[in-house]
């Protein structure tokens, strides 16, 4: 359907301490086949549960082929 999500924990190596995670949301909107949008939301939440900034952004992927003739 083109829906994801995804969730990356957090951690300070010098100190192995969890230090939270993001959650990212998006959706995949195949305009062709070789061209697809992708419009997602990022929200980051510290170790102790309080959330930071909402991130919104648009990833776009074009693809030209990979030279190979049929």
């Amino acid at each position: 359907m083109g829906v994801d999500g995804q969730v990356t924990t957090n951690w300070d190596i010098d100190d192995f301490s969890y230090e939270g995670f993001d959650v990212d949301a998006g959706y995949t909107w195949a305009v062709a086949d070789n061209f697809s949008v992708r419009p997602n939301v990022t929200v980051p939440f510290d170790s102790d549960w309080t959330r930071g900034d909402l991130t919104a952004g648009i990833s776009i992927q074009i693809d030209f082929g990979n030279g190979a003739s049929e």
